[in-house]
């Protein structure tokens, strides 16, 4: 298990999974695979959002390649990214 996962609970990792889908919603729209400059605003997003629950910072870096990726994932197979 993670360390960060023994520290938080599982209703603190609900509610981070809840504004993580938020903020993939609210900034994902046609071709934002393609776009930097909405890649970097979701990327903040998230870095923000991981320091607010106390997310150790020298993972922060990865956590937000691999949520980034996730959604790229997720939006692709709905249909929200155009590439």
């Amino acid at each position: 298990m993670h360390p960060f996962n023994q520290i938080r609970g599982d209703a603190t990792l609900r509610l981070m999974a809840a504004e993580l889908v938020k903020i993939i919603r609210q900034n994902a729209g046609v071709d934002w695979t393609l776009r930097k400059n909405i890649q970097a605003k979701m990327r903040v997003s998230v870095k923000r959002l991981l320091k607010k629950y106390g997310y150790p910072p020298d993972m922060q870096k990865l956590a937000t390649e691999n949520i980034l990726k996730q959604a790229e994932l997720l939006c692709r197979d709905v249909g929200l990214s155009v590439a």
